[in-house]
């Protein structure tokens, strides 16, 4: 860390009290890249705590456009402290797919677990590029006026949507089923939770359903609808136990369903998941204990 950076999200502290905070909290290697190109490349290879990025400090703050982390194994980004620098094209971004200089990049094969991280960005996930969806993180987001929110494992976003970190994004929609906020689909007595449907000819529409309560989503019927993209995190100790998840119908957008995290078991057990109507992509990510138990999935019937 720097002073400059820690002025930037405007901890009102007193200065000494704030190094000393960094002192014990900053992970023991430090990578700093200033005014260049700069990519931290973590990997399993030879079993060595360096190479697989275990407590580090990167400090990006000064980097150029597409500097970032590599993730390229499962649990090698452990305690990591991630800082980004403010994104100069937010508002708006002039091109698509934006380019951040903070990139956070897994491997697009098999999917990754990674533990405390903790993320420091003027603008929350606004400053930050994700590449491949298959990277689940557990941590901390910090964005600017001392504000921070605990990540949603399974999506790049914040846990609390009311939270000043959360990311509010165009054609995104939520169904939170947990303890802090319910949806009213959640304890609605169809016990049926459907997603609004995007409008014809819009492709870029996604709905993200969070059963993040102990036993949510149990015995539900969740509709994906038939033009959006579908994310189920069923990360919720004991959750969506005895549940229906109808993919997108008729449609090529993803089904992507999670089940557990390293924190839970027993989720998803005697689940069915059904994808033959789906031209798109069925993605089950099954994690923690007990997960999947006697469930029965039927895939896509198409091949285009």
């Amino acid at each position: 860390f720097n002073l400059t950076q820690v002025e930037m999200f405007s901890f009102s502290v007193p200065i000494l009290f704030v190094i000393a905070i960094i002192a014990v909290l900053v992970p023991t290697a430090a990578v700093t890249c200033n005014n260049g190109y700069c990519y931290e490349i973590c990997t399993n290879s030879g079993n060595d705590d360096y190479k697989r990025c275990v407590n580090r400090a990167i400090d990006l703050s000064q980097a150029t456009v597409g500097s970032g982390i590599d993730c390229l194994d499962d649990n090698t980004c452990i305690n990591i402290t991630l800082i980004c620098p403010i994104n100069s094209t937010v508002p708006p971004c002039p091109s698509q797919p934006c380019k951040q200089n903070c990139e956070i990049r897994g491997y697009n094969t098999i999917y990754q677990s990674h533990s405390n991280w903790t993320i420091y960005a003027p603008n929350s996930w606004d400053d930050i590029t994700i590449t491949d969806f298959n990277v689940f993180i557990q941590g901390t987001m910090n964005c600017r006026n001392s504000s921070s929110c605990d990540i949603q494992y399974g999506l790049w976003n914040c846990q609390d949507p009311l939270n000043p970190c959360f990311r509010e994004q165009s054609n995104t929609n939520y169904i939170h089923c947990n303890t802090d906020y319910q949806d009213t689909q959640c304890n609605h007595p169809t016990n049926i939770i459907t997603c609004p449907d995007g409008a014809e000819g819009e492709d870029n529409s996604v709905c993200n359903i969070i059963c993040n309560g102990d036993s949510s989503c149990n015995s539900k019927t969740i509709n994906c609808g038939s033009r959006s993209e579908c994310n189920v995190l069923c990360i919720g100790q004991q959750s969506c136990s005895d549940t229906v998840i109808n993919c997108p119908s008729g449609s090529n957008q993803q089904c992507n369903i999670i089940c557990g995290s390293p924190d839970n078991s027993n989720s998803c057990n005697n689940i069915e998941i059904k994808s033959y109507e789906n031209r798109g992509n069925l993605n089950i990510y099954s994690m923690g204990i007990l997960a999947m138990d006697n469930a029965k999935i039927v895939g896509p019937r198409f091949n285009e």
